[in-house]
């Protein structure tokens, strides 16, 4: 044993193990995730569909997200003559717990920011091409921008439960009439500067 700390299950919504965060930093690997939180319960061939791919493209990473217990499989169904297998996440909502510094885990979570960034400016290139995508007003679809400020610490405790509340209010999001798809992506990083006056 090397001493790393044994791969568990995600029942409890914590992904914590370096192997598990280092899987999500492949982009094909963090749409699947995505997929199943938005969809739930679904095939690899519904998956497919959904992220317009083939489903012979999804099975590798459909098993190794299984090996890590990022994905369960929840049963089976009938798929015209033959059963094929449910998948979904073994918990809502799954939250990416790591530690500062320079080891495994802190690298691992580097790869996994720089895969979701990238999601994210595919994302954003896709909904500008879109001559529909409402940029301004009370309905605005599509935002980019960066946002810098001194912060208390009980001011950072206020931004923080903002982003809570935006990731539960899109997590508890399901398909239904009237619901378009969404996505928002967000790093809040210290600069490293104190506003400390003399």
């Amino acid at each position: 044993m090397n001493g790393a700390r044994p791969i568990r299950h995600a029942r409890s919504g914590v992904i914590a193990h370096p192997a598990q965060i280092a899987a999500l930093a492949s982009p094909a690997r963090l749409e699947l995730v995505d997929s199943l939180h938005t969809a739930g319960p679904t095939s690899i061939a519904e998956l497919a569909r959904l992220l317009g791919r083939t489903p012979h493209s999804l099975y590798y990473h459909v098993r190794r997200l299984q090996q890590l217990g990022l994905i369960v499989a929840v049963g089976q169904r009938r798929a015209g003559r033959r059963r094929e297998a449910v998948y979904d996440l073994p918990a809502r909502p799954l939250q990416l717990r790591y530690r500062a510094g320079r080891g495994p885990a802190a690298v691992a979570t580097m790869r996994t920011a720089r895969a979701l960034l990238r999601l994210a400016v595919r994302d954003f290139a896709r909904a500008i091409a879109s001559p529909g995508v409402v940029t301004e007003g009370p309905r605005r679809a599509l935002w980019c921008g960066r946002c810098k400020g001194w912060l208390t610490g009980a001011e950072l405790g206020r931004l923080n439960a903002h982003l809570r509340a935006i990731a539960l209010l899109l997590g508890r999001g399901r398909r239904r009439r009237g619901a378009d798809l969404h996505s928002v992506v967000f790093a809040s990083t210290p600069m490293g500067v104190r506003g400390d006056a003399g």
